[in-house]
Parts: C-alpha cells; sequence; structure tokens
C-alpha cells in the first residue's frame, strides 16, 4: 500500500506544478482538474497491478 501512496502523491504533486507553471493564470480551468484525477486514477491501478506482481510468490497470505 505503501506504494500506491506514493505513485499518488508523485502523481498529485506534478500535476498541480504543472497547473501553475502554465502561466500566470490565477485559477485552475476544470479540464486539469479532469486530467489530474485520471492520472490519478491510472496509478493507482498501475499501483495495484505492480503490487500483486510482486507479492504473487508470497505464498503467506
Amino acid at each position: 500500500m505503501a506504494i500506491i501512496a506514493i505513485i499518488d502523491y508523485l502523481c498529485y504533486n506534478v500535476s498541480v506544478a504543472i497547473s501553475y507553471t502554465c502561466g500566470d493564470r490565477k485559477e485552475v480551468i476544470m479540464e486539469e482538474i479532469i486530467i489530474g484525477f485520471l492520472i490519478s486514477i491510472m496509478a493507482n491501478i498501475a499501483a495495484y497491478y505492480v503490487c500483486k506482481w510482486l507479492d504473487r510468490d508470497s505464498n503467506d497470505n
């Protein structure tokens, strides 16, 4: 679960950094919010499958 939290944290920070460095806008466009949300979902899904892949040989679950 720690991997999921790290990936989610990194994806969120990257999307926020991009939104603040793309000009002198003072508000976040709805499109950027949706894209950030979708990236977060994709990162969580990828992290879930990476965790399952790493735990595939562990029989003590």
